[in-house]
């Protein structure tokens, strides 16, 4: 960065904060109407918090929110509004328009919506065209894997025939791993040969923040002489090296919290299916969709509807979605040899890997995950380490969901046959694959590998 900053630019600064990109003014009563129809009291953005108002103050709480920020928390990156960049700022440093989901929209509703120029002043856009240090990033930092529509390119590459902006200028930031696959593919159909923008991938769910999760537990256990640590009132707890000799009562822990995305409640009704279920730690919580598909599938029926719930810890979903992301108490995970990853999705048009396939490394526990194919193989290349000494992992490259599952399934079968003896071995033996995945989370948040990669899409 030749000793420059990466800034934020925003064009409407409040008296308390900034205004994310793509509002005005004339917004903010509608923005404030939102957030007193909520239940929670808040409306969250990722740039920006809203805090309810009171005594009809609209601005009585505006202020930065921790959750991109805390990645940029050092003297590289800075916040300005547009009328406070000085002459050196304007031609020297990065200056970035950043646009991301709401709280409650995700980037492909929000840029299929409306045109993307229509976020930007005439000013901004001058800047855009005039400097090439002046870039727009789309940031989709939101927990879910997409199926990205032709008509959310068709947005992008029309803001760069409309701009005449440089391809390097327009970034697009996301968790979805074949990112850059899915953006040639377009092309290809479009026959388009030429780049309008850049395309990345940082995984929000898998670098900085577990690792710091787990160092801050460790200090605050430490530090009050406990294996137990309370965040806002909840039990939360991890192994220590010590505690992973001893054998155990079950094989596997599957934990199926979700019960509406249905590739789960399939997943454990074929381990169900096959006798498995007394095996492993199972969980899959109630839900009005799977009632109503137990009405319809006899199957489902058969196996999920006349003996779900299944809990391993909590029973209420709703006090489970406000729990910790990463943690939850190592008993279970202390008494079970591996896992049985439910992902988020299981479509074959995308890679999205969250804090589900990350949970493992940080229990200590080798890891089979039903998602999208080839996640191992993006696993492996963020440096972990995975487990053929327990698993086929041929399933990986597998594109048909069915299939898929039912090779999950005859792996989970085939270690449920060894003797106790025999998987507790298996497990000593890829202990050093363990701790290794453990410090490489660690690592990165010591690292902050987020900063690296984020400052490498927007540099070139």
């Amino acid at each position: 960065m030749s000793g420059h900053k990466i800034n934020f630019i925003y064009e409407i600064k409040t008296p308390l904060g900034y205004l994310p990109m793509g509002y005005n003014h004339d917004d903010l009563p509608i923005i404030f109407d939102d957030i007193n129809h909520k239940d929670q009291g808040l409306f969250s953005h990722p740039l920006i918090y809203y805090g309810t108002p009171s005594d009809g103050d609209y601005y009585q709480r505006l202020s930065e929110s921790s959750s991109i920020y805390d990645i940029f928390d050092d003297a590289n990156f800075g916040r300005k509004q547009l009328d406070e960049l000085d002459d050196d700022e304007i031609h020297n440093n990065i200056n970035l328009f950043v646009i991301t989901p709401t709280h409650n929209q995700t980037i492909i509703h929000k840029l299929n919506d409306f045109p993307l120029i229509k976020s930007f002043s005439k000013r901004s856009l001058d800047y855009l065209k005039h400097h090439k240090n002046f870039k727009v990033v789309i940031l989709d930092n939101k927990e879910g894997g997409y199926d990205y529509p032709n008509t959310f390119f068709d947005n992008l590459l029309r803001f760069y025939n409309d701009t005449g902006i440089d391809s390097t200028q327009l970034i697009f930031i996301t968790s979805t791993a074949n990112i850059n696959e899915i953006y040639q593919n377009y092309k290809t159909i479009k026959n388009i040969d030429y780049d309008f923008m850049k395309c990345k991938k940082l995984h929000f769910h898998v670098y900085d923040d577990p690792g710091k999760c787990i160092i801050d537990y460790y200090e605050q256990a430490d530090s009050n002489k406990t294996d137990t640590v309370d965040y806002d009132g909840i039990p939360y707890s991890l192994p220590w090296m010590g505690e992973l000799d001893e054998i155990r009562s079950k094989y596997f822990m599957c934990m199926n919290r979700n019960s509406e995305r249905l590739h789960r409640t399939y997943l454990v009704s074929e381990l169900v299916e096959n006798r498995l279920l007394d095996k492993g730690y199972i969980s899959l919580l109630q839900s009005d969709t799977v009632d109503d598909m137990c009405t319809r599938d006899e199957k489902l029926k058969r196996n999920i509807g006349d003996r779900y719930p299944f809990t391993i810890d909590y029973d209420d979903k709703y006090f489970i979605a406000n729990m910790h992301n990463f943690f939850n108490t190592k008993e279970s995970w202390l008494d079970s040899y591996f896992s049985v990853v439910n992902e988020t999705t299981n479509s074959k048009s995308h890679i999205f890997i969250t804090e589900k396939s990350v949970r493992p490394m940080i229990y200590y526990h080798p890891f089979i995950i039903y998602g999208n194919p080839h996640t191992l193989k993006e696993l492996k290349e963020l440096g972990f380490k995975t487990f053929p000494e327990f698993f086929d992992e041929s399933y990986d490259d597998e594109p048909h969901p069915i299939k898929r599952m039912n090779m999950i399934v005859e792996n989970v079968k085939r270690l449920c046959d060894m003797s106790k003896d025999d998987i507790h071995n298996l497990y000593q033996s890829v202990k050093p694959k363990l701790l290794h995945n453990r410090k490489r989370l660690i690592d990165m948040a010591i690292n902050k590998y987020k900063n690296k990669v984020f400052i490498d899409a927007v540099s070139g």
